[in-house]
């Protein structure tokens, strides 16, 4: 369609008397993804009036992916990313459109798929080494075993280094009080942190983990300089050396520092989540887990795992790409206008988005729409077989986001779970303590209400 022939619309106002006003405003912060569900079936694209704010409503993938892709310069990162500049600085997480654009290219070449398999061997010796400290009988809280997990294969992707174990293990001690911190400023006012109870410790747990990794990031420095040939080949070491391929130009060492901030947090929170989701639905669902089981058995030889092992698992891949869909860890996206934006609705009009606007979707509530997932609160891995999948529209599935800016980690990520949970799964049967299903809670990113089971040896 083209845009300029036709005539532009605001998008629809949703009126609401003061009363369910207020209800919505409740529902908002007290089960904010049902309000959300609730808002996606109110039309493609929408406004609503909450306070003194104008808040958009994107509820259409296709719209979505004009947001995040067509019109990536004129509507930027929203007021979620700017609460995690103390912590991440301006790495590509949370930089603005330029910044990213000169940084992503000197970034990309860590992440490169040759470049990646030498993390795969990493990610099946930690996942290994956890395992074996569990014992037959013990109560697990899932998502603290993912977090240290998921911290020490960071580290030591990060840093081949003997630096690493101990990086992994100082800021394992300040990641819970940075998380009790962080996840109430997701759901509040950006000038409501401050005056938190734990704000203190927060401050400090940042100042904590900046400085860490910053260490870090300065021997690496030192190991270059007295001899680059022997050097390790790891991610810090890549960053240091890396250049953009159009300018020749390099990040500093303080633009490493947040670089590698934001890949540690990254890598650490929404892996832990997801990998504490995965084993509650394998713990919910033994038919299943004995899938995921023989698999793992068939898969791995007598070497060192590498991504032909991981190809070899397509039945957990699929679980875990059914797991992204239904417990998306970033469950709610903002972005700001910052020039005025025409989008093509799916009926054909063409919305006007006005510079200045606040516009939010929750992925969450678009991988919940049934018109594109056939009943969606069903846990189907088999639906991302690839004959079923080729129905689900493109961009329809966004735990990673879209376009420019779409996560550069997602196949280390989807690499990193996959074979966590089948190196688990040969060695351990889990049974959940909780007897109900386990339910999603919205924090800054989404996470089980009930993470403890308790593993059973084989």
């Amino acid at each position: 369609m083209n845009a300029a022939r036709q005539s532009t619309v605001t998008p629809p106002a949703r009126g609401l008397s003061p009363r369910n006003l207020a209800r919505l405003g409740n529902l908002l912060r007290a089960r904010p993804l049902e309000a959300f569900a609730a808002l996606r079936d109110a039309g493609p694209l929408i406004r609503y009036r909450l306070g003194g704010r104008v808040l958009y409503v994107a509820n259409d993938p296709e719209l979505v992916y004009q947001i995040l892709v067509k019109h990536g310069e004129a509507i930027i990162r929203g007021t979620q990313f700017e609460k995690l500049k103390p912590l991440m600085g301006d790495g590509l997480l949370t930089t603005d459109n330029a910044t990213h654009r000169r940084n992503r290219p000197i970034v990309n070449p860590s992440f490169h798929r040759d470049k990646i398999n030498s993390y795969v061997a990493v990610m099946a010796e930690e996942a290994d080494r956890r395992a074996s400290e569990w014992h037959d009988g013990q109560t697990l809280d899932l998502q603290t075993e993912g977090r240290k997990n998921a911290l020490t294969v960071a580290a030591r992707c990060l840093s081949m280094t003997d630096l690493a174990d101990r990086v992994a293990t100082d800021v394992e001690k300040h990641f819970p009080r940075f998380l009790d911190g962080l996840n109430p400023r997701a759901m509040l006012p950006r000038w409501a942190g401050d005056h938190l109870p734990g704000n203190r410790h927060f401050v400090s747990s940042v100042a904590y983990i900046r400085e860490t990794l910053a260490e870090l990031v300065a021997h690496h420095e030192k190991l270059l300089a007295d001899d680059a040939e022997t050097a390790p080949s790891d991610l810090v070491t890549g960053l240091l050396t890396a250049s953009n391929p159009d300018t020749g130009e390099r990040l500093s060492a303080a633009q490493v520092s947040d670089e590698v901030v934001t890949l540690f947090v990254a890598a650490t929170d929404t892996t832990s989540n997801t990998l504490a989701f995965a084993w509650r639905v394998l713990g919910d669902d033994p038919d299943l887990a004995a899938r995921v089981r023989a698999e793992a058995d068939a898969a791995f030889g007598e070497g060192p795992a590498d991504l032909a092992t991981v190809g070899r698992l397509e039945l957990t891949h699929r679980v875990v790409k059914e797991v992204l869909r239904k417990y998306t860890p970033p469950w709610l996206v903002t972005r700001k206008v910052v020039a005025d934006v025409d989008v093509d609705g799916p009926d054909g009009t063409v919305y006007r988005l006005p510079a200045g606007a606040e516009l939010v979707f929750s992925p969450w509530a678009i991988h919940r729409n049934p018109a594109v997932y056939p009943d969606p609160e069903r846990f189907d891995p088999d639906r991302w077989l690839p004959e079923r999948a080729k129905s689900i529209p493109r961009h329809s599935w966004l735990p990673f986001g879209a376009g420019r800016r779409k996560c550069i980690g997602e196949a280390f990520a989807e690499l990193e779970v996959t074979m966590t949970l089948a190196v688990w799964a040969r060695r351990w049967l889990v049974e959940p303590t909780a007897k109900k299903p386990v339910r999603p809670v919205p924090s800054a990113t989404l996470r089980p209400d009930d993470a403890r089971a308790v593993v059973r040896s084989r």
